[in-house]
């Protein structure tokens, strides 16, 4: 499986320039960057807030907020998934 995998992405990469490789890169480093927790900075946002569904910090952040509120738009908080990437 691993074979087959290495095979596309060396096609892939013959028929990929320098720099949408470059521009592909830059893009995963921003993805990589907004899935930062808004609280700690340190961890990824791993937990959804219901009601108002904002994705924005880590389990372990909302479990030490003071009041179960939003830190995006003060909603209170009925409720929180968490979240496993996979």
């Amino acid at each position: 499986m691993k074979v087959k995998e290495d095979k596309i992405q060396q096609r892939h990469n013959k028929h990929t320039s320098p720099d949408r490789r470059a521009q592909a890169r830059r893009e995963q480093e921003r993805r990589e960057i907004l899935a930062i927790c808004v609280i700690c900075f340190n961890q990824p946002h791993n937990c959804v807030l219901l009601d108002c569904g904002h994705v924005c910090c880590c389990h372990t952040c909302y479990e030490a907020l003071p009041r179960k509120y939003c830190p995006i738009c003060r909603q209170r908080i009925e409720r929180v998934l968490r979240l496993y990437h996979v």
